[in-house]
């Protein structure tokens, strides 16, 4: 048959296809990166490449060592002392007056942590507010945990927060806890973190067996037990399995089972963090939403000196449920802190200038993001999309056009790398997370840390998103927000 077609016409299509394929490959401008400056992304890297990997060092010993939000608060409280922070409980009871460049802590229930340094300028003038979470997606012990079935010891548990359940199945898990006595005496678990301890692991069914449609996928909330113990105590195997588990925690950690209801026990995975890739480019681990960006806040504001504005970091509890609870956002804890402020030097209180030290404010709500993943970029529209390696990201919210004017010169003034992000319509509803510090008439913009794989057990950041993190939230904590030039 005749082609339709000149002979010419397929070589052109293969030109064309090649030339597409090239254009599509090149550095510069890639698809892939959206608007993003690759050149810029380079030059920051190498610039600061010894600072990046100090840094990211520094960070990944503490994403290794301390997994629930009461060990970070205790990491965070032991350095913030050391780094010149008093206890504000203490210093307000015993009748002090803060002045400018005097640095406070605020201990909430051991699992929040608030830090603020006194700026040059009243605090009715506003206030630089950064917020992030401690608290990570986890399984947690049930009031009475413990039973056996089938020759095996178990722990009925409950998953705090969103996680895909099937990640979970078959890993190496460690317990972190905290546990008070029936009299009163407090108690720290730690198990499975050592590489001489044993690990506890929730088992999944055998991969040959899927079409039962059980374990993997299709596991449920109610099946995330993890095994115990298998071994009966006794000589004989007399006493139960059950009964080996109570006498290992009671000679242990003199813990008994009426103790599991004034308890709070988490299982978590054993695994250290990670440099990921060949290029050793990527930190990978868990818990790093949103603990990467609890870690970068701390640094940065251990190195703000005397700021024009009162500068606070709120290192927060509950966000994967919500934000409820005493040691969320949800509270009244800020407006405490700053109402106790302006009593102290003033000499009485002023809630017009609590009012004040708000409206005039501004908050950086900085929570991970999702970045493109390369295997399933299906939720991101590649034209507005965060990527890894190119600094922190902002989301678009419904934010004012004055206040993203602010942020940008400020980002440009800073010398860090940053990028926008989003999802493509009806994909986050992280717009929710915005209401609690707009509640008090702060501007409030969410300024995340882009993130692969989001809730899994091993996330993945980048190296340089990291320390250009820090640079500018240093930055902001310390600087004062230009005006428009128009009003």
């Amino acid at each position: 048959m005749k082609s339709l077609f000149p002979k010419w016409s397929t070589s052109l299509v293969l030109i064309l296809g090649l030339t597409a394929l090239t254009l599509h490959a090149q550095p510069g401008k890639p698809e892939l990166y959206g608007d993003k400056d690759v050149a810029a992304q380079l030059s920051f890297s190498q610039k600061n490449q010894s600072a990046i990997e100090t840094f990211a060092a520094d960070y990944m010993d503490f994403l290794g060592g301390y997994k629930t939000s009461r060990e970070c608060v205790s990491f965070f409280v032991d350095a913030a002392r050391s780094d010149g922070f008093k206890d504000w409980k203490a210093f307000y009871a015993s009748g002090g007056k803060p002045k400018a460049g005097d640095r406070f802590y605020f201990n909430n229930r051991h699992k929040n942590l608030v830090l603020f340094i006194i700026g040059e300028k009243p605090v009715e003038k506003g206030i630089h507010q950064m917020i992030s979470h401690l608290d990570a997606n986890h399984l947690y012990l049930k009031f009475n945990p413990l039973y056996e079935k089938l020759g095996f010891a178990l722990a009925h548990t409950k998953v705090y927060g969103g996680i895909k359940k099937f990640g979970w199945l078959s890993q190496p898990l460690a317990i972190h806890g905290v546990v008070y006595t029936q009299d009163g005496k407090k108690v720290e678990i730690v198990i499975g973190e050592d590489q001489t301890d044993p690990v506890v692991t929730i088992p999944d069914i055998a991969a040959h067996m899927q079409s039962w449609n059980i374990g993997g996928e299709h596991v449920k909330n109610e099946q995330m037990d993890p095994i115990l113990a298998c071994t009966p105590l006794g000589e004989n195997g007399e006493k139960s399995l059950k009964a080996y588990v109570l006498n290992f925690l009671e000679s242990k950690y003199g813990i008994t089972e009426d103790d599991f209801v004034s308890a709070e026990i988490e299982l978590v995975p054993a695994a250290k963090p990670r440099e990921v890739g060949l290029d050793r480019a990527l930190i990978g681990g868990f818990g790093q939403d949103d603990k990467v960006c609890s870690f970068i806040q701390y640094r940065a504001i251990k190195e703000v000196g005397t700021p024009k504005h009162t500068c606070i970091v709120d290192l927060s509890d509950k966000e994967e449920v919500g934000w409820q609870g005493t040691t969320g956002i949800n509270t009244y804890k800020i407006e405490r802190i700053i109402g106790q402020i302006v009593e102290r030097v003033t000499g009485s209180p002023n809630d017009n200038l609590v009012r004040d030290a708000f409206e005039h404010g501004y908050s950086l709500n900085a929570d991970v993001t999702a970045a493109v993943n390369p295997l399933f970029p299906q939720p991101h529209e590649l034209q507005n999309v965060a990527a890894l390696g190119y600094g922190p990201s902002f989301w678009q919210t419904g934010d004012h056009a004055e206040f993203w004017w602010k942020l940008r010169d400020m980002l440009n003034r800073s010398g860090c790398i940053w990028q926008t992000g989003d999802f493509r319509q009806s994909q986050s509803s992280l717009e929710e997370f915005a209401v609690p510090p707009g509640q008090t008439g702060m501007e409030t913009i969410y300024f995340g840390f882009p993130l692969v794989s989001m809730h899994t057990l091993f996330e993945l950041i980048h190296k340089t998103d990291l320390y250009s993190a820090y640079l500018s939230y240093k930055f902001y904590l310390e600087d004062e927000l230009k005006e428009t030039a128009s009003k």
